[in-house]
């Protein structure tokens, strides 16, 4: 039984509005999904963009490039060992100074005293004094040498380390390339963490005018008579279409829209379904295709070798032809 005009009508209108909640709900979704895929991509290129840091960091390292601070920790460093050069010697100096001092009151001493005498075995003999002297002084000496060498020692190695870290000219040219790339990869990393920021911000309003738009698409479905399962664009625009064309004209039973619409859906199935049987049907025969293409490769490879073969054979049988002949000529 058909229902009335006006029950259609309303029908009509009230599926009108809802394709207009349902478009403004994909609309809000839809900005969702490009936030979420923009930020995606952000994510992307931010990960990208460290790795081709690490790499500029990581080669700039291979070239052997000395930091400022670090050449400055270094320089530190020399400084230090030039001080503790310096004070050894300055000790060693003073030991030696002090032997010479004791060593001239004892001689100055002795010869006024009259035990040593006043000539070239006196000094002689004062020398002597003077080296017993610093041999007593031995093993404070030797420290001072040592601390001497050592903190030399170190003291070239950092300046030889500071004079090798000159680059050269093609090492210049790599560490400018590469110190170009990492500020460029830096300062487009710093650009797109503050375009996320930003899209993080727009996105959280999206998501909440989303939610309202969903709030108000509830609100919109509870006040009418559609239940749950047609609650969709897809089924809103088929009913609107049913409606406006005078398709249907009844809601609910056999010849009603919804039912017309189950019927479009398991017609719109049965479709789907044979297109995946035809899709099935041309790989078939596609592998049927290449598999024939190998068989009549593989008969062609080996009628080949069995033609060679034959070929091989006949020239055998020809020879042992030719060997019987010789053999019946020389004894029959």
């Amino acid at each position: 039984m058909a229902d009335s005009k006006e029950r259609l009508d309303a029908m009509k209108n009230y599926c009108d509005k809802a394709i207009m909640v349902e478009r403004e709900l994909n609309f809000w979704n839809g900005l969702i999904n490009q936030a979420n895929q923009k930020l995606s991509q952000y994510r992307n290129e931010q990960l990208r963009l460290k790795k081709v840091m690490s790499e500029a960091q990581t080669q700039l390292a291979s070239l052997g490039f000395m930091s400022q601070q670090k050449i400055g920790e270094k320089q530190a460093e020399i400084q230090k060992y030039k001080r503790k050069c310096r004070k050894s010697a300055i000790v060693f100096f003073v030991i030696v100074l002090v032997a010479a001092i004791i060593t001239g009151i004892a001689g100055i001493g002795s010869m006024v005293s009259g035990q040593i005498p006043q000539s070239g075995q006196g000094i002689f003999l004062i020398f002597s004094m003077f080296l017993a002297i610093l041999y007593g002084l031995f093993i404070p000496l030797i420290i001072c040498i040592v601390i001497y060498v050592l903190n030399k020692s170190r003291q070239r190695n950092l300046m030889r380390e500071i004079s090798q870290n000159a680059l050269n000219n093609e090492e210049r040219r790599k560490k400018a390339i590469l110190q170009d790339r990492f500020e460029k990869a830096e300062k487009e990393s710093s650009q797109i963490g503050l375009s996320q920021q930003v899209l993080v911000r727009q996105q959280r309003e999206l998501i909440q005018m989303g939610k309202e738009v969903g709030m108000i698409r509830e609100q919109f479905y509870a006040r009418g008579e559609i239940p749950k399962g047609y609650q969709n664009l897809e089924a809103m625009i088929s009913f609107f279409y049913y409606l406006d064309n005078k398709i249907v004209n009844e809601i609910d039973g056999a010849d009603g829209m919804y039912a017309r619409y189950h019927l479009d859906c398991q017609h719109r199935e049965h479709m789907a379904e044979l297109r995946g049987i035809r899709h099935a049907i041309e790989e078939h025969e596609r592998h049927e295709q290449i598999r024939h293409q190998e068989l009549m490769r593989t008969i062609q490879v080996y009628g080949t070798a069995i033609s060679a073969q034959l070929g091989r054979m006949g020239n055998d049988l020809s020879d042992i032809r030719d060997i019987h002949q010789k053999w019946a000529d020389k004894y029959l």
